[in-house]
């Protein structure tokens, strides 16, 4: 009877220490975040913790937040999509081209920016769950070939002169001088945390992540799951383009695609479980030390280094 009790005491114990990891292990990445804020405002307490270095840090980032909360979707299938830095491109590039090209409002251009992306998304998912085929080599091809789309949209040139509406909309500035865009990514976090936490679909994308033949072992339609979160992949990829287009008035595909791909750096190290509440401490942590190191006149490869070295340190602590 004893030893019978003593072993569920240790179960228990057990049990309570595993929550604790996963706890810890869950918040590290906010904790990190909110440890380097407090070393930064003691450094600079009068210009980092202002409202113009929180606007930017802030309104910086959600282009690239948009865009990783579209990704965390395979992510969380077992995929990685590639091609989603490429869609962005290819959407900003149709918005400037349709509106100062061709006359198209800017919101219709906007709309079929987005049906664009959802059409690449659905190439990658009939290809990877028609011919099985790894999505890491399918996503990487089509995003090749939707960069060299996009330089035939643009004709390789810089566009300029989109209509101001949409620039209005995305750099609106309701509230402490942050524009209205990363409210957008705000919402949109929610909205992703909805589907993944009460929503069926949320949970079979998570069970065939984990295990794709026991989860089409027990019913799950492992290929439409996939399918659809390539899909949405590429959907919200272009809306994130859009996004791009009005945050920075139609530059060529070269700086989107550039600084697009950030994302598959940073959000992906905190998903392991992928979960969109970590994407968005993943998107401002390294743009608080970059611009900490900048205001503090450090030279110009001190923040790379000092980006490289948190990445390995958010690894570590997300084992």
């Amino acid at each position: 009877m004893s030893e019978n009790v003593q072993s569920s005491n240790v179960a228990m114990r057990s049990s309570r220490s595993q929550t604790l990891v996963q706890q810890g292990e869950r918040y590290a990445l906010i904790g990190v975040w909110i440890l380097l804020s407090l070393v930064f405002i003691l450094l600079l307490p009068d210009t980092f913790p202002s409202v113009a270095n929180l606007s930017n840090m802030l309104g910086s980032q959600a282009v690239l937040l948009i865009l990783t909360l579209g990704l965390i979707f395979p992510l969380r299938a077992g995929d990685l999509d590639l091609s989603v830095a490429s869609v962005l491109t290819l959407a900003a590039t149709i918005v400037a081209s349709l509106n100062v090209n061709f006359g198209w409002s800017v919101w219709t251009a906007s709309a079929v920016a987005i049906v664009a992306g959802l059409l690449v998304g659905v190439t990658n998912g009939f290809i990877v769950t028609k011919f099985d085929i790894n999505p890491l080599i399918v996503t990487l091809g089509t995003g090749t070939l939707v960069v060299g789309l996009s330089a035939i949209v643009s004709n390789s040139r810089t566009i300029t002169g989109v209509d101001p509406a949409l620039s209005n909309a995305v750099l609106f500035k309701p509230f402490w001088g942050i524009p209205i865009d990363f409210y957008y990514a705000v919402a949109l976090c929610f909205v992703v945390w909805f589907v993944f936490e009460k929503t069926a679909f949320g949970q079979k994308l998570l069970f065939v992540g984990q295990n794709k033949d026991v989860a089409r072992l027990n019913g799950v339609a492992v290929k439409k799951v996939r399918f659809v979160s390539l899909v949405i992949s590429g959907g919200v990829a272009a809306l994130a383009g859009v996004v791009y287009v009005g945050t920075t008035e139609a530059q060529t595909q070269l700086p989107a695609r550039v600084s697009c791909y950030q994302p598959l750096r940073r959000p992906s190290w905190a998903l392991r479980r992928s979960r969109s509440g970590d994407s968005m401490p993943g998107e401002l942590s390294l743009p608080s030390i970059s611009l900490s190191q900048a205001l503090l006149g450090f030279s110009s490869w001190v923040p790379r280094l000092m980006s490289r070295t948190f990445s390995m340190e958010v690894v570590l602590l997300s084992r």
